[in-house]
């Protein structure tokens, strides 16, 4: 299977993937979120002295020396289709808060066999999607 996410990976350099049946342990060398976490940890906020406070998942992907940086959603057909919206921003603009993400970075989510049917319909129209168990 990772001969396969390798070559999909490879094949895609700018559209965010969803990968069905695979694993954020599939993706070595990512940055892993898990779906579930808090809106207020996913994005940069600016502190009483307006230095910005990025979150440890986004210091992780700018430290991160490979040429193509992964960052990997794990699980996200485990959200309701409402909370995946959180994501837009990072699908559509490879960035948050208006914050860009690093340069080189690759977005990717997973999904569990038969999860595209609890997807958001945006989620879906800003990614392409490859079911790894067929």
């Amino acid at each position: 299977m990772k001969n396969k996410i390798v070559e999909i990976l490879s094949a895609n350099l700018n559209w965010p993937i969803i990968f069905e049946g695979a694993e954020s342990t599939d993706f070595e060398g990512s940055v892993v979120i898990d779906s579930s976490i808090a809106s207020s940890e996913l994005g940069v906020i600016a502190d009483a002295n307006d230095e910005m406070i990025k979150p440890s998942w986004l210091t992780k992907l700018e430290k991160n020396q490979n040429p193509i940086k992964l960052l990997v959603i794990s699980n996200l057909n485990k959200i309701t289709k409402e909370e995946q919206n959180k994501f837009i921003g990072i699908f559509k603009y490879k960035a948050l808060n208006g914050y860009d993400l690093p340069s080189g970075t690759k977005i990717v989510a997973t999904v569990e066999p038969g999860g595209r049917k609890e997807l958001s319909p945006e989620i879906l129209s800003l990614s392409l999607y490859y079911n790894l168990k067929k």
